[in-house]
């Protein structure tokens, strides 16, 4: 066992010379953009975090981010409660939940850009084949 000896010591010697790297100096492709977001100080890239509902009238509906043209919502109509109502939102259209507050989407840039391959988009299409239980209130 002697013979181990050796490559201790040059195990310390590199260790001490490279030192420990870190995880953003690993990180490729779609992991490397989220750290890299994340030191910037944008928490939440992908906007999926819960949002806080404000006053949801109609002239001041909450509003919703979205890279897309629409996106399901889900509201927790009442403190407490233990289900959730989902709302299909469309761009430009501001809705009614059940309980009464209002939403509405803005668009934001997506995380991920148009020329990489791991982006998906939505094909464009009339919203009630996307929403079929959502009435066209339009």
């Amino acid at each position: 066992m002697s013979w181990l000896r050796p490559v201790g010591c040059l195990r310390r010697a590199c260790s001490r010379l490279y030192g420990m790297f870190s995880p953003i100096d690993l990180a490729t492709g779609l992991e490397k953009r989220e750290l890299l977001a994340h030191l910037a100080g944008n928490y939440d890239p992908y906007y999926i975090l819960p949002i806080k509902k404000g006053q949801g009238t109609k002239k001041r509906p909450n509003l919703i981010p979205s890279a897309n043209s629409y996106r399901i919502v889900a509201c927790q109509c009442h403190n407490g409660a233990n289900c959730l109502n989902y709302t299909c939102l469309h761009l430009g259209h501001p809705k009614r939940c059940y309980c009464g507050h209002w939403f509405q989407l803005y668009t934001v840039s997506p995380f991920v850009s148009n020329t990489g391959r791991c982006e998906f988009r939505y094909p464009t299409v009339a919203p009630h084949k996307f929403c079929p239980w959502v009435k066209n209130e339009r």
